[in-house]
């Protein structure tokens, strides 16, 4: 008998890994990575009272399906054993009800462009698809495909189980990403992901500048039951752009996902960075709107 319940962490967070483990798929897979629910849970910016906002469906003790947002409301994401599309209207319902941004009253719902049903669904419900972007390709890449590129004079590579220096990594990371000014030298946000279960010191990579700085960061998670990697984040201080950084740094992570037997290495994007490595586009996700 198929049972809806309210999202428990304690009680659901391993048994949606092993829904994603159990239902991935080469080329058109039709849910997440494993690590990429993983990496949301222990991302600093995941909002956890939105927990209660998440649905899950489990047909006898098996879970089945979940509807959730990622880090913040107003984007629903549907997980699901693909025998169960029936549970796909009852998904957006819910999501429509409990996972809508509660200060625009915006609802995106992402569908992968291989699922047909999703689609029809959010059509005739009035959704819209948005223009697509590069940032929403899902790419791969055969990981002996890749060689490592030769570092400028005075910058050398290393990874974090050799050096942690987290006011580093803090640092790179928050320029990186745009921020403005300096970190204030928090480090929690850090300690988090470090703290995920398969989170491996060994495959996140930085490159080191003349002056001890990381100049750039490239993070890695490796599914060992599907034997795929998952490259996430990438970023690289400002000062140090447009020499290659992120690309040697990104082809490491690959590198080590392949020692670890990795047979495909993926990242949920297709800007020019990950083209230029060889990753190739193998769909897209679809964002859909009212």
């Amino acid at each position: 008998m198929i049972k809806k319940y309210s999202y428990n962490h304690k009680r659901d967070f391993e048994q949606v890994m092993n829904l994603l483990y159990k239902t991935y798929q080469k080329v058109r897979r039709p849910n997440w990575l494993a690590p990429r629910w993983e990496y949301m849970h222990y991302h600093s910016f995941l909002d956890k009272t939105s927990y209660s906002s998440f649905a899950v469906w489990y047909d006898n003790n098996k879970l089945i399906g979940i509807v959730s947002s990622e880090l913040f409301k107003g984007k629903a994401f549907l997980q699901l054993c693909p025998k169960y599309d029936c549970l796909k209207e009852d998904m957006i319902t819910h999501a429509e009800k409990h996972l809508y941004n509660e200060q625009t009253k915006d609802l995106a719902i992402v569908a992968y462009e291989h699922d047909a049903k999703l689609i029809e669904l959010l059509k005739n419900k009035g959704y819209q698809a948005k223009e697509s972007t590069p940032w929403n390709e899902i790419t791969a890449i055969d990981p002996t495909s890749v060689s490592q590129d030769q570092l400028p004079n005075g910058f050398s590579l290393s990874s974090l189980d050799i050096e942690n220096d987290l006011i580093k990594l803090e640092r790179v990371l928050w320029r990186g990403f745009e921020n403005e000014g300096e970190p204030q030298g928090d480090i929690k946000a850090r300690e988090l992901m470090q703290s995920a279960p398969n989170y491996l010191k060994e495959l996140n990579v930085v490159i080191k500048a003349p002056n001890g700085n990381y100049a750039s960061y490239s993070g890695a998670w490796y599914d060992k039951y599907n034997k795929v990697g998952l490259i996430e984040p990438v970023a690289t201080d400002p000062d140090y752009r447009r020499m290659g950084l992120a690309s040697s740094a990104t082809k490491e992570c690959i590198l080590r996902l392949a020692k670890l037997g990795a047979k495909t290495v993926y990242v949920d994007s297709g800007i020019p960075l990950y083209k230029a490595i060889g990753f190739n586009t193998l769909f897209r996700e679809i964002v859909f709107s009212k």
